[in-house]
């Protein structure tokens, strides 16, 4: 079984300026993802490099349901990421680094429990996850 499934993922964005905005200039389309295929055994620990601007946090924000694929298919643990998106975040957990959804001066593990304790959980649950 695979964790994860890519079959042909493309995603684009439209740049907009303050003259598209206003209607003078034309927008401009940039390919994000441009089919991207992979599969990623269950069990095994997967890195995701590439230049800046390779598509890589597009990537990432897609398999965490937080963006839609324009095109393609994609799944986590066989739930589609399209038509299953809450089977999926039940599965998975992002922390951008970019962003302020943990506090940086704890550890990984601090934040962890910090956020764990917030969502109420016994400490034998806390460990368990």
């Amino acid at each position: 079984m695979h964790s994860i499934n890519l079959k042909n993922i493309s995603k684009n964005f439209v740049e907009r300026t303050w003259r598209t905005t206003l209607g003078i200039g034309k927008a401009i389309t940039v390919n994000a993802l441009n089919s991207v295929s992979l599969s990623i055994p269950s069990g095994k620990i997967f890195g995701l490099l590439g230049p800046n601007g390779a598509g890589k946090t597009t990537l990432i924000k897609i398999l965490a349901t937080l963006i839609l694929p324009d095109s393609g298919s994609a799944s986590v643990c066989d739930y589609d990421l399209v038509s299953q998106p809450e089977k999926v975040r039940n599965l998975i957990g992002l922390v951008n680094a970019n962003e302020r959804s943990f506090y940086w001066r704890l550890t990984g593990r601090q934040n962890m429990h910090f956020f764990a304790t917030l969502w109420n959980l016994r400490n034998a649950e806390k460990s368990k996850r």
